[in-house]
């Protein structure tokens, strides 16, 4: 039962704006724990270089785009 509860969005693509920090951050690492591939969108390319490299680490794919959408 753990192991479906922790891969629900497998194969998942999810766009999180604001990603380098705060919930952007939190919400792009538990999607990438439930399977997701996430697109970080920030406008500090260096936070979110950072943030897709943690990605990566947890055996997901990630893409990084820079900007904001507000």
């Amino acid at each position: 039962m753990k192991e479906l509860l922790e891969q629900r969005l497998e194969d998942r693509k999810a766009l999180v704006n604001r990603s380098d920090s705060g919930i952007g951050k939190a919400i792009s690492v538990l999607y990438a724990k439930e399977g997701a591939y996430i697109i970080v969108n920030e406008i500090n390319l260096k936070g979110a270089n950072k943030i897709a490299e943690m990605i990566k680490k947890l055996g997901r794919n990630a893409m990084v785009i820079k900007g904001c959408f507000m």
